[in-house]
């Protein structure tokens, strides 16, 4: 898939989490898309995408934490 494409779906997914008003599966796939486009655009490995990730994980923890 293009990076553009997956720029395009990961805009997609942003938005439809704003119309859903932060619906869980909207923000999941919003993530997934995330995760696909600065993996394809930066790499795996790239500071950004690991720190994206870190993040990710911690926002994960958090919202279980607060359960």
């Amino acid at each position: 898939m293009s990076q553009d494409k997956r720029l395009e779906d990961m805009m997609e997914a942003g938005w439809h989490v704003l119309d859903s008003e932060f619906d869980q599966t909207a923000i999941l796939v919003w993530k997934q898309r995330a995760c696909e486009f600065l993996i394809e655009f930066l790499g795996p490995d790239h500071s950004s995408t690991q720190s994206f990730l870190v993040c990710l994980k911690h926002s994960e923890a958090a919202l279980i934490a607060r359960t």
